[in-house]
């Protein structure tokens, strides 16, 4: 080769795992000074996961990397003269004269096809089924109508944990617009009203039906009546001193001042979660010690598959609100829902990706206004021949299963909970069929 050629020195992607340091990549003058010009090293961070997904997607663990590559080399790209270059993320560079641009060319053009290849590699609905233990015959059962349920494995004496897989005959468009305009919630008679977190969450309040239940939240302490942390405890406190005696069962403005109150609160979680993600959920105040959603989303977090199927999806969900990702998009939703013959106040995030034929969506309850603690949804659709086979993971974390008797509390729950799914998408179902 000409002096004025490039040798790669070496060529190959090192994908890393704790405590192993891959050698860079080089490029090299053809000169006999053998001056380095370009190393490509995936030095900013370390990429590696707690579970292995290379049995699930071949590119599953590369996708990351390729992505920290491809920015840079993008950036190098645009910026780069014929003179001295300014040193992007993750790369060092020295002189750079024409031919090492046609070099470089060369490796973007590696790197988007191997970016490409990735995104060609999506699991097979047989492949998710096996990931989340489901048997050969189990997608015959669900096309054949049945909603399969599983009981998936839980990391916590809180958690209750299952999945449902089932097949829509409806197209995956129509099913995305119905759950993206709330008419899932429609369906599901508990909920008896909800909107928009960022937007309409001065609808939020207690009627004048549910009035008891405001004089209660006025009066709550400490404990599991109400999720509250000693903060919001202490400004409903303030607010009864400035009530005096009024009551909000007959008095409507005392009523409307404990709504505000909520709402306001309300709005400060929201606000704390949408700057500092789930590490910012502040925690319940109970009578001995705290309920901590916060940790227990991050539970919900790992023990998720999706960082193995979907790692672009789960990487958003791990990093938000930092990284925001292209083609993921974000919504708040509030909701008031009968739980135990009570009107619950609940706060959600969710969270999209749709493509022509597959979809993911999360939903995340940031906050539970009693009852349970916090709630993870991870759902995935594939449409195959105008039909679409959906996947859902729910992982719900309540304090009335731990503790004495964990272990039949949780059987007990955790097939109230499979039942009430399943009849909650039975109707899903009709709706979006008709």
């Amino acid at each position: 080769m000409a002096d004025t050629g490039v040798l790669l020195n070496r060529w190959a992607f090192h994908f890393r795992r704790p405590g192993i340091e891959p050698p860079p990549i080089e490029a090299q003058q053809g000169s006999p000074t053998g001056e380095v010009l370009i190393i490509f090293a995936d030095s900013e961070q370390q990429q590696y996961w707690p579970i292995e997904p290379e049995s699930m997607t071949r590119w599953a663990h590369a996708k990351p990397i390729i992505d920290d590559l491809a920015y840079p080399c993008a950036e190098l790209a645009d910026k780069c003269t014929y003179t001295p270059c300014r040193r992007p993320r993750g790369i060092h560079i020295g002189t750079i004269d024409s031919v090492m641009k046609q070099s470089l060319s060369f490796v973007l053009g590696f790197v988007f096809a191997t970016h490409l290849l990735y995104a060609a590699d999506m699991p097979t609905i047989e492949v998710a089924l096996k990931a989340v233990g489901l048997d050969a015959g189990a997608k015959d059962r669900v096309l054949a109508g049945e909603i399969v349920s599983k009981e998936l494995a839980e990391g916590s004496d809180k958690e209750l944990a299952a999945g449902l897989v089932l097949q829509i005959r409806a197209p995956l468009a129509k099913i995305m617009q119905a759950v993206r305009e709330g008419k899932t919630f429609e369906v599901n008679r508990d909920i008896l009203a909800f909107g928009r977190a960022d937007g309409d969450l001065d609808k939020l309040g207690y009627t004048a039906e549910e009035a008891g239940e405001a004089l209660a939240v006025l009066n709550a302490g400490p404990g599991s009546k109400f999720n509250l942390s000693n903060a919001e405890i202490g400004r409903f406190r303030a607010l009864k001193v400035k009530l005096k005696s009024a009551d909000p069962r007959k008095d409507p403005q005392a009523l409307e001042a404990i709504n505000t109150e909520y709402r306001a609160i309300l709005a400060n979680r929201l606000t704390a979660y949408r700057n500092g993600g789930v590490k910012a959920v502040a925690a319940y105040s109970r009578d001995k010690g705290e309920s901590k959603p916060a940790e227990e989303l991050g539970l919900a977090l790992n023990e998720s598959l999706v960082g193995t199927l979907f790692p672009e999806f789960h990487q958003a969900l791990a990093s938000y609100p930092i990284v925001p990702q292209e083609g993921i998009e974000s919504e708040y939703w509030w909701f008031k829902q009968r739980v135990e013959r009570r009107p619950i106040f609940i706060l959600a995030h969710r969270m999209y990706q749709q493509s022509a034929d597959h979809a993911l969506m999360m939903e995340r309850q940031i906050y539970v206004g009693a009852s349970y603690n916090s709630s993870q949804t991870i759902a995935g659709g594939v449409e195959e021949g105008g039909n679409v086979i959906v996947l859902y993971g729910n992982r719900c974390f309540t304090d009335q299963v731990a503790g004495g008797l964990s272990g039949m509390k949780h059987s007990i729950g955790r097939g109230e909970m499979i039942n009430e799914l399943k009849a909650y998408f039975e109707n899903v179902r009709k709706m979006l069929e008709k």
